[in-house]
């Protein structure tokens, strides 16, 4: 074995070591995480990396028996999809029925579960909620409920009120949908179409349109793009913000503009998440379609899903819709070991030394907002030794 070789494989042995200690899902923001999916590796249930244990039970033909009792009648499928995934090594694929008698396939993240025995963590004054979704077709042919993404479920949530108490939807003319109320119906805190708004729910680029009436661009298909909703009830003294925001641009915001039944529209705690009837198909929280008729479904593929108890500042949402740094190869999020032992496998034909270079100036890096573990023992006797086995191998 030549001696550069030899260097290559005692670096990588290095990078190995390091990057098992450093292996698993890394959220990407943390302050007030609630929930967090990854998607990397699943089958009967999706584990939540918040840190919370508030994992999501998958529920499609394989797995059908509800928690309610019922059988689930769908020839739909949830899968882990390893093949294209936004961040990390898998993403969650809802694969819906084209059968228009039959129910959804969807996670069921037991919202009720959660509020009674973690009820701290059920936001109430302010959330965050994120995911990177890659939608492949809308199909409105189908009929009725079973139509794919003519209005897409990214998240539902519900209270005993009972109310819907948060729409968090894409439409199928290529839209992005808001509705948020508190633990009645007629409590409403953000409407994205309701006034002072006009032309209904915002397109992509939006503000482009408000601001020079420029042409609508639905967003895109069989392509990844990210998008956020963020509220505060407390913030401009009480007067409340919401953002709506795609590939971390802000696309509608401003003072909440529903009515709130007489009260102040900043006044109203969100609503919080209960089972809203033994006939529902989930506890009040849940992944792809609603839970009483089962409609508005989401078909396509979902990554990096976040549920927070506080609104994220624009720069915290610019973080989670980001694409990889310079040096991230395994295109995860961060630059770490992994990426080297990708770079060291590619050298010569997919990598050069100004790959090589970027990776030494962004290790241990991540858009991460939080302490960042001190990468620099590890760096500089890779970077000794990919040095010298560069000069070995001229």
């Amino acid at each position: 074995m030549k001696l550069s070789n030899r260097v290559m494989c005692w670096a990588a042995a290095v990078v190995a070591a390091s990057t098992c200690a450093q292996a698993g899902a890394v959220p990407l923001v943390t302050g007030g995480l609630t929930i967090y999916y990854d998607f990397d590796n699943f089958t009967n249930t999706v584990m939540d990396g918040s840190g919370n244990g508030f994992n999501a039970k998958v529920q499609d033909a394989t797995r059908n028996l509800l928690d309610n009792g019922n059988t689930l009648n769908t020839t739909g499928v949830i899968s882990n999809d390893t093949t294209n995934p936004k961040r990390g090594a898998g993403a969650l694929r809802l694969q819906q029925t084209a059968e228009g008698f039959e129910e959804p396939v969807f996670l069921d993240l037991d919202g009720g579960v959660i509020k009674a025995t973690a009820p701290a963590k059920v936001p109430k004054t302010a959330t965050t909620v994120a995911a990177w979704l890659n939608i492949p077709e809308i199909r409105t042919d189908i009929g009725g409920q079973a139509n794919w993404n003519a209005s897409g479920s990214i998240l539902q949530t519900a209270t005993a009120g009972p109310s819907f108490s948060g729409h968090y939807q894409i439409e199928g003319d290529g839209r992005v949908r808001w509705a948020l109320r508190g633990e009645l119906q007629s409590q409403n805190i953000v409407n994205s179409s309701g006034d002072p708004f006009v032309g209904g729910h915002p397109y992509p680029n939006q503000p482009d349109i408000d601001a020079n009436g420029a042409e609508p661009q639905p967003y895109p298909l069989n392509e990844w793009f990210h998008v956020a909703y963020t509220y505060d009830k407390n913030a401009n003294s009480g007067a409340g913000e919401f953002g709506i925001y795609f590939n971390g641009v802000k696309i509608r915001g401003g003072a909440p503009n529903g009515l709130t039944d007489g009260e102040p529209t900043g006044a109203i705690d969100l609503g919080a998440w209960d089972d809203r009837g033994a006939g529902d198909f989930f506890d009040g929280l849940g992944i792809g379609a609603v839970p009483d008729s089962g409609g508005r479904r989401l078909h396509g593929l979902m990554d990096e899903f976040y549920i927070f108890d506080r609104a994220l500042s624009p720069a915290e949402i610019g973080t989670l819709a980001a694409t990889s740094s310079p040096g991230d190869f395994d295109t995860d999020g961060d630059v770490d070991g992994g990426d080297f032992l990708i770079w060291q496998r590619g050298f010569g034909a997919t990598y050069d030394a100004a790959d090589l270079a970027d990776w030494k100036a962004n290790f241990g890096t991540t858009p991460a907002i939080g302490a960042i573990p001190e990468p620099s023992t590890v760096l500089l006797s890779i970077c000794a030794l990919a040095g010298f086995a560069l000069r070995r191998s001229r």
